[in-house]
């Protein structure tokens, strides 16, 4: 015969589970809604930039709502980016301002992109112009203007100081260490500096990189049309082979020559206090 204290038992296990079951349940609906605030703002985002509907595949299975806040926090963003071919004779709806010299008020300055990568000269290739389709996480800040700061920049910031301050990337010319400028694209690539954004992130060193080009045009064009408006650079992942001794790599985005569509080359190992850099992560 069942006492009373098995009896006690007997309930309060089935309340456990009940509770327990609530939980998972409300977790999944979180997940759900997540999913969709996320999912059905990327596809009319991208129908209107292309002009056509766009597959938006589900989220990875890696991200959870609490990595998701921590991530809108720190001024990050999910977004997918389609499989989409972005030649210079494509003409999508939302594409004003393509990459590259042709597309800027002066026509002379900085290199023709497009016509390089569909040429494949200086090391860029078609693939340099396809979009990965992929979500990607990438820091949404205004671009500063020049001597100006990245704002709301706390975690990063704090990254670049320690890092400076363990010698691992030259100190800042002008002593303002948690900057991201004056920071060359071989620093960057420190596995150190890796490592060390992918720890702010909550990610695998693997998955950081710095923006390709044509992504930041296409995010610049899409979703952040304050990169177009100030006379700053920023490193891109991409390299470019002119032939010099030193390694080349792009950077751009100087408002003075064409915002968005100004792309030039710089040394790879080049500090400059007009040259930064924003993260991206690519998700899986």
């Amino acid at each position: 015969m069942e006492n009373l204290d098995d009896r006690g038992r007997h309930v309060e296990d089935s309340q456990t589970h009940r509770e327990s079951s609530g939980d998972s349940a409300d977790a999944t609906s979180s997940f759900e809604a997540l999913k969709t605030s996320i999912m059905e703002p990327e596809r009319m985002r991208w129908r209107d930039f292309f002009g056509m509907e766009i597959d938006v595949p589900p989220l990875p299975d890696s991200i959870t709502p609490e990595r998701y806040e921590r991530w809108r926090h720190q001024k990050f963003e999910l977004h997918y980016l389609p499989p989409q071919e972005m030649s210079g004779d494509k003409q999508y709806p939302g594409w004003e301002k393509k990459p590259g010299n042709e597309y800027t008020p002066d026509g002379d300055k900085g290199i023709s992109f497009l016509r390089a990568a569909e040429h494949s000269l200086h090391g860029l290739t078609p693939d340099n112009l396809k979009l990965p389709g992929a979500w990607i996480l990438i820091d949404t800040r205004d671009k500063p203007g020049y001597n100006q700061d990245y704002q709301d920049d706390g975690d990063i910031g704090s990254a670049l100081r320690e890092l400076r301050n363990s010698k691992i990337i030259l100190p800042h010319d002008k002593g303002k260490d948690d900057s991201r400028c004056d920071i060359s694209w071989e620093e960057l690539h420190k596995p150190e500096v890796t490592a060390k954004f992918a720890k702010v992130l909550g990610v695998e060193p693997s998955q950081v990189r710095l923006p390709r080009a044509i992504e930041e045009n296409v995010l610049g064009n899409a979703c952040y049309k304050q990169w177009d408006t100030t006379d700053t650079y920023e490193w891109s992942e991409d390299s470019y082979n002119l032939s010099f001794f030193v390694p080349t790599h792009l950077i751009q985005g100087d408002s003075n020559l064409g915002g968005i569509s100004d792309v030039f080359w710089s040394g790879s190992g080049n500090r400059d206090n007009r040259v930064g850099f924003r993260l991206a992560a690519v998700l899986h």
